[in-house]
């Protein structure tokens, strides 16, 4: 969790660092949700076109998303993925947006699989209608990279971070090889916390790779890899650290909130979930349906975050997990940020979502069963993920970074 988190900080760190993949990511819209519902239930009434109708069922799903709304919002995306899908040759970017965004919801889901075969269709409908060389087409190997390890496949992710860095670096993809780059080295800092002896040499090979290139459009990563070495240096228990930190990186204040130091959440109340006697690959679907909340907090011209509050809850919501999350929300550093006139600080909001996957190995039962817990998250911040234009053909490297 706390790896990822860092993750989403730095690649906000780095300025422009991903091609527009995800011009349709999941956030919050200014439509009601019966608008969504009638625009695409009158789109496929009039048999409107593939582009239009992905649109309008991306927009649809996203409201049903941020209503608590997960299984209806993925089926509402697979029906009208069953019906463009062979248009992915003439609409390859449209395609593989729906199938991310399907990816992405199966997720917060729990369904670990439809989660990496639909990062996996996205890259074959880029395939269909992209050149395997194309900017778009590797950083959707980025996106099944992150799937991989958020699924604990680790040498698999690592892998495909590596090969991703090395082709962007031939291509001539700067953007790219800085991401691919920043995210091995992500990974093994974050192994590297878990056993210092066996990944720390590793960890600091990688930190020090990124950090020794001398590409000037590689800059902003040169930064984040001095970002991860100052982490490195904070102790959650020493407050004093958290400071140093902050005054070692920080040069002047920023205009986006970035993330400087993020605490783990502690998962260990997550055993309450579990029923008496019960494995931690042996768990009941139901503890974990319908387990999510809005927590809405400011970020002060300091960096440091107050005011943390629930803005909205599932019906469902079982609150005694939610403490460890808003506890870390609290704890977090984030480089001094310039606050507009009359304001008392950059108000955020994230969806945390407390999920875990499927164990689709159990035999004997016909009972789906949980793995380990685990919180998928997302940022609703309105001006967070701003809408890019989409790139239409082309291996350009373009300016978005795809939420997580």
């Amino acid at each position: 969790m706390n790896a990822f988190v860092l993750l989403a900080a730095l690649s906000v760190s780095a300025a422009q660092d991903v091609p527009a993949q995800d011009t349709k990511t999941v956030v919050v819209t200014a439509k009601s949700l019966k608008s969504t519902e009638n625009a695409l239930t009158a789109c496929i009434a009039r048999q409107c076109p593939p582009t239009e109708e992905i649109d309008a069922a991306l927009a649809h799903a996203e409201n049903l998303f941020v209503e608590g709304e997960y299984k209806t919002a993925r089926r509402t995306l697979l029906n009208t993925i069953g019906r463009v899908d062979k248009y992915a040759a003439q609409y390859p970017t449209e395609v593989a947006d729906i199938w991310r965004a399907q990816a992405r919801i199966a997720g917060h889901l729990g369904e670990a699989t439809p989660m990496r075969i639909g990062q996996f269709e996205a890259i074959d409908a880029l395939k269909a209608g992209l050149d395997r060389g194309d900017a778009r087409v590797l950083a959707q190997r980025l996106e099944i990279a992150d799937v991989f390890a958020k699924q604990g496949r680790i040498v698999a992710a690592r892998d495909g971070y590596m090969k991703v860095a090395r082709e962007a670096e031939k291509l001539d993809l700067p953007r790219l090889q800085g991401t691919a780059l920043l995210r091995v080295a992500i990974l093994d800092n974050a192994l590297a916390e878990v056993d210092p002896a066996l990944f720390g040499p590793r960890s600091r090979e990688s930190i020090g790779r990124l950090a020794d290139t001398t590409d000037p459009r590689l800059a902003s990563y040169r930064e984040a890899a001095r970002l991860l070495k100052v982490r490195n240096t904070v102790k959650a228990d020493d407050p004093a650290t958290i400071d140093r930190a902050v005054a070692e990186y920080t040069t002047k204040p920023t205009a986006r909130p970035l993330l400087v130091y993020s605490p783990p959440i502690d998962l260990k109340v997550f055993d309450e979930f579990a029923p008496t006697g019960a494995t931690i690959q042996n768990r009941p679907m139901q503890n974990y349906d319908g387990q999510w909340v809005d927590v809405t907090f400011l970020i002060g011209a300091d960096g440091k975050v107050r005011d943390v509050e629930l803005a909205r809850e599932s019906p469902t919501l079982d609150a005694k997990w939610v403490k460890p999350v808003t506890e870390a929300i609290a704890a977090r550093r984030y480089a001094p940020v310039v606050v507009p006139d009359g304001l008392d600080g950059l108000r955020r909001v994230e969806r945390f979502t407390l999920t875990s996957f499927y164990n689709d190995r159990v035999t004997g039962s016909r009972m789906r069963l949980r793995t380990a817990p685990r919180i998928e998250t997302l940022d609703l911040t309105a001006e967070a993920a701003p809408t890019p234009q989409p790139v239409r053909g082309g291996a350009s490297e373009a300016s978005s970074v795809p939420a997580d």
